[in-house]
């Protein structure tokens, strides 16, 4: 969701009818492989990348394309840019000889791609201790066919033939040099697995003149910045931060929220297709849990607007919000519009929706999966920011209605550090810095105080976040009643108690609740 100079990280998974699908990035790069030309990725800027040319007699495999794009992701930073690569493709199978073969070809390359880069710590940790020398001067292919090989050996439990694949490819690549030195180090990975002597990443480990403190090994062993678990050491117990860090590293759970609420018969006809879909814990009326995302993604059921792919977490900011027929209703940085379309149904057709984003082109998506779902009628879009908008320079939709109101509900989701979602978002958890999150915290102060401005007196203002972060949540609250002691927090007695705090806020944590870490806070300005 885009607010300001910032895009919040969610929700590269919040799929609409045109949604971005996860293994369509790699498509172009299959039919290139099976026209023979799997070297040349190109670049954002239209070049191509300086690997080399494969040998033309070779189809390309799942992990020599997961290779290819690791290298890439590593020289470019490309990885957000390549999970949407090629999303407006509706004939995903185009010039590739077997279709089937294809998609399972980019599932398993997927799966590679997100694998290393979860893992990639404790990864170069353990090659660092099971080599002669130090392995960070390797090549970026060399690097990355280790991290490859490593993975699959040590947590995908792949059998040792494993290596000789990565060795072959590296001769495929026409990298024979580095081909001995790979063989010595995954067959060192190999016989230590045997052996049952693979080193530990555990307190005092690692080299003798510094061994590692019991937050490094935590850090190491579960493949997460060492700021971030210094930070959540602080805000949970030892058990909960283990619990945390693993669920982190987990097979994500992904949700479906049916359009219109009519979860029966989607999960009738998802199930009929082989999907494995049940009712969710927390949305029953709304949300399924399911399994079988690719052939989801592949079938006709997001496209025809039938459902949408959301967290439940998601949805139960929108229930948090409570939207009621015949409201106005403001989500101030709405794009790609889950958030905006879940409360727009809520409404049982009456009532009005105002979308901001500063996106255009993301609002596109609102737009299109609201005429998908037949919601045209009570969500109308602006891009401008929020800030914008409160100042009364936004510019105005197609129907020339003014540019500002007061609202009976404002949904303000704010750009945040994402780190509700890094069991989704693989990357993320190396692209955040403590840095950013001082600035987002500032800048969730500017949003938060513009938004309060557009809550009719007795309305609600409902602040919510995919971080799991106190400063961007909690302390973010306390301090903004302080500043506005027109409002207070209201406890939402219509939600599970399971999904609230002591305090009275939504929060949800992927240990506690096995979906994407988020927060809400519902707030209402009191009758003047």
């Amino acid at each position: 969701m885009l607010c300001g100079p910032w895009q919040s990280p969610r929700h590269f998974d919040a799929l609409s009818g045109r949604a971005t699908q996860s293994a369509r990035w790699l498509l172009p790069l299959i039919r290139r492989a099976y026209s023979g030309n799997v070297s040349a990725a190109s670049t954002s800027s239209g070049k191509a990348a300086a690997t080399p040319r494969q040998p033309q007699q070779r189809f390309a495999t799942a992990r020599s394309i997961a290779l290819q794009q690791l290298v890439r992701i590593e020289q470019e930073g490309a990885f957000s840019n390549l999970l949407s690569e090629d999303s407006q493709d509706t004939d995903s199978s185009r010039g590739v000889r077997d279709p089937t073969a294809g998609l399972l070809m980019a599932k398993k390359a997927t799966a590679l791609v997100a694998g290393v880069t979860r893992w990639r710590l404790y990864l170069d940790w353990l090659m660092e201790m099971i080599a002669t020398g130090p392995t960070k001067r390797t090549r970026p292919h060399v690097r990355q066919v280790l991290r490859l090989g490593a993975y699959e050996l040590v947590i995908l439990k792949e059998p040792p033939y494993v290596a000789n694949e990565y060795i072959n490819l590296l001769k495929d690549i026409r990298k024979k040099e580095a081909a001995n030195f790979v063989n010595a180090m995954l067959r060192k990975v190999t016989r230590a697995i045997e052996a049952g002597q693979l080193p530990e990443p555990v307190e005092g480990a690692g080299d003798a003149s510094t061994p590692l403190t019991a937050v490094q090994a935590l850090s190491i062993r579960h493949s997460h910045p060492l700021w971030m678990v210094k930070r959540w050491a602080d805000h949970f117990s030892p058990e909960d931060l283990t619990a945390l860090l693993e669920a982190n590293n987990r097979k994500p759970q992904y949700a479906v929220r049916a359009a219109g609420g009519d979860t029966a018969a989607l999960q009738t006809e998802l199930q009929d297709a082989g999907i494995e879909a049940v009712a969710s814990l927390f949305l029953p009326g709304d949300f399924l849990q399911v399994e079988g995302m690719q052939q989801l993604l592949m079938g006709p059921w997001l496209r025809n607007g039938r459902c949408s792919v959301q967290d439940e977490a998601a949805g139960l900011v929108v229930a948090l919000l409570d939207p009621q027929p015949g409201e106005a209703i403001l989500d101030c940085c709405a794009a790609p519009g889950g958030k905006a379309l879940f409360a727009a149904s809520r409404m049982r057709g009456l009532g009005s929706l105002l979308a901001l984003d500063i996106n255009e082109a993301r609002l596109d998506l609102v737009r299109n999966t609201a005429l998908l779902q037949g919601l045209t009628h009570m969500i109308r879009t602006q891009a401008t920011s929020l800030q914008d908008y409160l100042a009364g320079r936004g510019t105005v939709d197609v129907t020339g209605s003014p540019a500002v109101q007061l609202f009976d509900r404002v949904l303000l989701d704010a750009p945040c550090s994402g780190t509700g979602v890094l069991g989704k978002r693989a990357d993320l958890r190396w692209r955040r810095t403590p840095e950013q999150l001082l600035e987002l915290v500032q800048l969730q102060v500017t949003l938060l105080d513009a938004a309060a401005q557009l809550v009719k007196p007795g309305g609600v203002l409902v602040y919510s976040t995919c971080s799991i972060e106190p400063d961007e949540n909690e302390q973010q609250i306390l301090a903004f009643l302080q500043r506005w002691p027109n409002f207070a927090l209201q406890q939402p007695e219509h939600l599970s108690p399971s999904v609230l705090s002591t305090q009275g806020f939504l929060k949800m944590l992927p240990h506690v609740h096995g979906t994407d870490g988020a927060f809400g806070a519902s707030l209402r300005r009191h009758a003047e």
